[in-house]
């Protein structure tokens, strides 16, 4: 299907269930809210835990989903939004 990407530019894969999202417009300060949410393909892994890894900077976030006893997975449907001063 085919999703906006509302003020992304790009997003790296740094590695199973590791990403960093770059915005198209730098948010004013790193002071920013950011939401991650995401759903496995898999029926067993019913427990994903998605969030925001390290410090973000204006321009960039990094998130991450995890899986408790399996680590970082990829999501087969990851969602990122943000919301703050531009």
């Amino acid at each position: 299907s085919n999703k906006a990407s509302y003020n992304v530019s790009s997003i790296t894969d740094n590695g199973s269930g590791d990403w960093t999202v770059t915005w198209d417009v730098d948010f004013s300060t790193a002071d920013y809210e950011v939401q991650v949410t995401g759903s496995s393909d898999v029926a067993t892994y019913a427990h994903i835990c998605n969030h925001v890894i390290g410090s973000q900077a204006a321009g960039s976030c990094r998130v991450s989903s995890a899986i408790a006893g399996v680590g970082f997975v990829d999501d087969a449907g990851m969602m990122v939004s943000a919301f703050g001063d531009e």
